[in-house]
């Protein structure tokens, strides 16, 4: 039976041991105190489960589940959403960090905006330094409004103008799209970027709270590992491209923020994929199969001429004099298209 005033912490875990004590302590500190810590660990092959079962022995506000693993992160959070017993989610990624009274922030500006979503300031931390890469939402950003959710689809794409990272939620913005017990789709790494679309789309009011949410980078996060599963972001962008089209048309900004998106992702990718090609051989078919799905998923015609002269690699100052002196010769042009269209010759 769900608490009204009780928020659902729900972390979803896999070989987070180094980072249980901190996450807890933090949670712990906060002088909002009623709430509960939902925990379902994906698989986990280190000490998480032992540490997890012995925090719970001595605090009954902890619900810890192990399951098999999925290989992402959405599928263990929806079980921990599908278990909680408050009213709102709040969802703790379990390497962060929150501020010491996060939750009573978060949950007042939710009661004095009567909001659907509360998004906090999020402060990128770089852990080995501790120096602070980034901050969202971006200077700009009137963090005084409230919103309806589809105004702030477009603040996420191509770059993200807002942070989403520990949102306090109303649980009904979650329920319709819970894929657990049941999958109804595939399930990628990056899955939940495009769920917090459909979360915004649902949501009447969304506010922003001062509170800070501390997003920590560090050797462990998959973003720093060489995996195959770094190339699951097309598959997103491809996802995202989709949703602009169907809500919002192809000749809005949404579908022209999210065509550039795809489009620096497909750069991106193809980036990574040269310079980590012989680390992947395993998975390099569907490697290529994507990067070319997403290439030709681009529309050029919606990108500036200085977004054309990257989409043809031409962004280098000494071939551009070149191109230049033979007058843009078609042979080159196709040479440097060619690299775009086929992975082999461009490797």
């Amino acid at each position: 039976m769900k608490d009204t005033s009780v928020i659902s912490v729900v972390t979803p875990i896999y070989n987070g041991a180094p980072f249980i004590k901190d996450a807890y302590d933090c949670l712990c500190r906060q002088s909002y105190n009623r709430w509960e810590w939902v925990v379902v660990d994906d698989g986990s092959t280190d000490e998480t489960q032992e540490q997890m079962r012995e925090i719970g022995k001595n605090d009954k506000r902890i619900s810890y589940t192990h399951q098999h693993n999925s290989g992402a992160a959405k599928l263990p959070r929806d079980r921990a959403v599908y278990q909680a017993k408050g009213s709102f989610i709040l969802p703790l990624d379990i390497d962060d960090l929150i501020d010491d009274s996060y939750l009573e922030q978060m949950f007042s500006r939710m009661q004095e905006t009567s909001a659907d979503i509360v998004y906090p300031k999020m402060v990128f931390i770089d852990k080995p330094s501790g120096n602070v890469t980034k901050i969202l939402p971006v200077a700009n950003f009137d963090t005084s409004q409230v919103y309806e959710g589809r105004q702030l689809v477009k603040e996420t794409m191509p770059d993200w103008n807002i942070g989403c990272n520990g949102g306090l939620y109303r649980k009904q913005v979650w329920s319709n799209l819970l894929y657990w017990p049941e999958e109804h789709e595939p399930i990628w790494v990056y899955s939940d970027e495009v769920d917090e679309r459909h979360y915004l789309l649902q949501a009447k009011r969304v506010a922003f709270a001062n509170a800070c949410y501390f997003y920590q980078n560090h050797d462990q996060s998959i973003t720093h590992q060489v995996s195959a599963k770094r190339f699951h972001i097309l598959k997103t962008n491809g996802q995202l491209l989709d949703l602009a089209k169907e809500e919002f048309g192809r000749h809005s900004e949404e579908y022209r923020r999210a065509n550039l998106k795809v489009f620096y992702g497909w750069r991106s990718m193809m980036a990574y994929y040269l310079k980590h090609h012989h680390k992947l051989t395993d998975a390099d078919g569907q490697i290529q199969i994507d990067l070319q799905k997403t290439f030709n998923s681009i529309d050029p015609t919606m990108l500036s001429r200085k977004e054309r002269l990257k989409f043809l690699n031409l962004t280098n100052g000494r071939l551009l004099q070149i191109l230049f002196a033979i007058k843009y010769r078609p042979s080159w042009l196709l040479e440097k298209l060619m690299q775009r269209l086929s992975t082999n010759y461009h490797r």
